[in-house]
Parts: structure tokens; sequence; C-alpha cells
């Protein structure tokens, strides 16, 4: 909820289909939008891979396409507190 409050939008991706996806985001309550990257172009893109496996990272990405926050490898407690951290500290 900071991440919002502070002016962020939040979007998960991973290589799953689109209904694997749906599926997971029902089950798991996940109240955020899922991109799909089947083809893993732009996790590659991102360095978000390793080998075939999915590194669990974060980008923050401000209006105008400009990336001003990466944390990859991290976990999922990690990644929120961070996350956080950056918003309360981000001045455009």
């Amino acid at each position: 909820k900071v991440l919002e409050e502070h002016g962020f939008a939040i979007f998960g991706i991973s290589a799953d289909k689109p209904k694997s996806q749906s599926n997971w985001r029902t089950k798991h309550g996940f109240p955020y939008n899922l991109l799909c990257d089947v083809e893993k172009k732009l996790l590659k893109q991102l360095g978000m891979t390793s080998g075939d496996s999915i590194k669990r990272s974060h980008i923050v990405v401000e209006k105008g396409g400009k990336i001003v926050d990466v944390q990859i490898g991290v976990s999922p407690s990690v990644s929120v507190e961070k996350g956080t951290e950056f918003a309360k500290s981000f001045k455009a």
C-alpha cells in the first residue's frame, strides 16, 4: 500500500501463461496486475534469468520509462522491504 501512496503502480511478471497466472492470482488473492513473458525475452533483457529459471526480483520504473531501482535475486519479504524504503525516499 505504501508504494501506491507514493504514486507507484505495481505489476508482476512471470514466464507463466495467462491462464496459469489468472488461476494463481485468484487462488492467492494477489491484488496486482500480472504481465506474461512466456518466451522470457524481457526477463532475460532485465537480467532476471539464470539458465531456465527466473530470479525473483523487482525493478522500479518511473513515469517516462526510466529505471530507477533494480533488485535482482531477492526474497519476497526483502523485496517488499526494499521497495517500500525506496518509494519513501524517492524524489522524481
